[in-house]
């Protein structure tokens, strides 16, 4: 389905990184500190709620399309993060899933056999994979920004819940 990389740039490539595990320990990232979040040894840590970055996206390209919200991505070339082409082919399935609930979201009621068929073809044309393409990064920039507007807030640990709460309802 989506055969190459996925950039995101600006504070969205920033909020990519901010909740999600990251293995490049040379760049500073802002992230938000938890009182009474600890790892194992009692020492406090970063609140990650991501261990990948196609898991956030994922994630946030769902809650980008559960409010049909698109947001354009942030443009500054200085900051960027990106997910491998070869991770988005391995994960093809998911995408495919994805992609099913992308059409519709954006399609009309008045062609729901239509749809249904466009939904369940087994080929998609260069033209429509582009389009899902550069659409799903900006449900997914808007889906990142509403993340951070929820966990950006909090300080203990109940705050985190009650904004994983809020995500999902």
């Amino acid at each position: 389905m989506i055969s190459k990389e996925l950039k995101f740039s600006g504070k969205h490539a920033d909020l990519l990184k901010k909740y999600s595990e990251t293995r490049n320990t040379s760049e500073e990232i802002n992230r938000i500190k938890i009182q009474g979040y600890s790892d194992a040894r009692n020492k406090e840590t970063d609140l990650i709620i991501f261990d990948t970055y196609f898991n956030a996206f994922v994630i946030s390209s769902l809650l980008g399309l559960k409010m049909n919200k698109k947001t354009k991505m942030d443009t500054d070339s200085t900051k960027s993060a990106g997910i491998f082409a070869e991770i988005m082919v391995k994960n093809s399935q998911l995408i495919r899933k994805i992609y099913l609930y992308y059409i519709f979201v954006n399609t009309s009621k008045e062609n729901t056999d239509e749809n249904i068929k466009k939904a369940f073809s087994a080929t998609l044309t260069n033209d429509e994979i582009n389009l899902f393409s550069n659409d799903i990064l900006e449900y997914s920039c808007s889906g990142l920004e509403l993340i951070d507007s929820l966990f950006a807030q909090s300080k203990v640990i109940e705050d985190v819940l009650i904004s994983i709460n809020q995500m999902l309802t």
